[in-house]
């Protein structure tokens, strides 16, 4: 494990494409964990591979992440952040609650 992380959080995903189009991009490069308004740093360790997946329109998938994270949050919310090249459009972007088990 990364030196200085405090807690590891295993965050399950199940991801539902009804876009309209094909989402082909690392799954990973569009979420990020956040505090606030404040991005916490963290640490990949599991699933946290940068290869494209492809979920066509109407299908799902699953997937599990773990995350080293360095801080003690006291919120944690997962954003998805659909983009481009890492350029999400704003009416994209998706925040969900983080509650440990």
């Amino acid at each position: 494990m990364a030196e200085g992380v405090n807690e590891v959080l295993v965050v399950d995903i199940y991801f539902e494409n009804n876009s309209g189009e094909l989402y082909q991009a690392p799954l990973v490069q569009d979420m990020s964990l956040m505090n606030g308004e404040e991005y916490l740093v963290t640490y990949p360790i599991v699933g946290m591979d940068y290869e494209d997946i492809e979920v066509a329109d109407g299908e799902s998938i699953t997937r599990s992440f773990a995350y080293g994270i360095y801080e003690n949050p006291s919120t944690i919310e997962l954003e998805f952040a659909p983009g481009l090249l890492g350029m999400p459009q704003p009416e994209n972007i998706v925040k969900f609650d983080v509650t440990p088990e």
